[in-house]
């Protein structure tokens, strides 16, 4: 004969639980993937990839006439595509 207990089985707060830390574990997946910084430079990369670079420029910002075009006026920022991506201010370049 099964007992009539007014609480839940342990089936049932087993299930309960695992449902609850998968919820959990969605909702921080989500905010990692969001504000994380290997996620922001994954978004970056994504992103630049798909401009026209349209200028010549060494790793500090200044201009140069050889090697495939690698920077993009963004207008008080100029950015530099390469191996390590910078977005440098035009004001720390004028300096």
């Amino acid at each position: 004969m099964q007992d009539d207990d007014s609480g839940p089985s342990l089936a049932r707060g087993l299930f309960r639980r695992g449902v609850l830390f998968g919820c959990a574990a969605f909702v921080l997946f989500f905010f990692w993937e969001t504000y994380s910084s290997s996620a922001a430079l994954s978004r970056l990369s994504a992103a630049a990839s798909n401009f026209s670079y349209t200028e010549r420029c060494d790793a500090n910002g200044n201009p140069t006439t050889t090697g495939e075009p690698n920077c993009i006026d963004l207008g008080r920022y100029l950015f530099i595509y390469g191996p390590v991506m910078k977005a440098l201010s035009k004001s720390v370049l004028r300096e």
